[in-house]
């Protein structure tokens, strides 16, 4: 009796992971500022009123204007929702008036969007600060064009080297029209070339 109540609650355990997998977003998706404001306070938020609370399941809606979550909270008889199936989107679908699907779970973003895989690279921590989450979620995609501001700053930085590369180009190019035309001697294309080149 025992080994047959254990492969049952195992098998109640396991399904309720493969069930929220079907409500697990998918595709491109990119939050509005609310909705980004509130995955900031879904991550960090520690304790409701007074009791100790873990983030549970964030949902968005297909077009990333809105969300809704639910919290772990440990001192209400330990009942934590942290798996999204059919009650859990249809309580988002009511509050938003649109079709809602996971987002994360926990502190860990679950939505597959060809950028975000949903492992590791995906956890948030409660001690990042609201522009750590910001450039993670556009690193992940979720934000703009899924570049972050650090990455921003290097794509810059190489636009910059590639405009000064066809600055160089031209003046060499002007400078080698100096000799052949006449107006410049070799010598002198040598130097003005190794002082461009510098």
């Amino acid at each position: 009796m025992k080994k047959l109540l254990g492969i049952v609650v195992l098998g109640l355990l396991l399904s309720g992971n493969a069930y929220s997998k079907s409500y697990t977003g998918e595709g491109e998706v990119k939050l509005s500022n609310q909705v980004i404001s509130n995955f900031q306070n879904y991550i960090k938020l520690k304790k409701i009123k007074g009791k100790k609370a873990d983030p549970g399941i964030f949902m968005i809606t297909l077009d990333g204007s809105k969300s809704y979550y639910y919290y772990c909270t440990h001192n209400f008889g330990g009942g934590c929702i942290d798996t999204a199936g059919y009650a859990e989107m249809k309580a988002c679908k009511s509050a938003t008036k649109k079709e809602c699907r996971l987002f994360a779970r926990k502190r860990r973003v679950l939505w597959k969007n060809g950028i975000n895989d949903g492992k590791s690279k995906s956890q948030f921590s409660s001690k990042m600060s609201n522009s750590e989450m910001k450039d993670k979620l556009a690193s992940l995609g979720f934000i703009g064009d899924g570049i972050g501001t650090t990455t921003n700053k290097k794509k810059a930085k190489i636009t910059k080297k590639k405009l000064e590369d066809k600055d160089v180009v031209a003046k060499l190019k002007d400078l080698k029209k100096l000799l052949d035309d006449g107006v410049i001697s070799k010598e002198e294309f040598e130097k003005a070339k190794k002082k461009i080149l510098d």
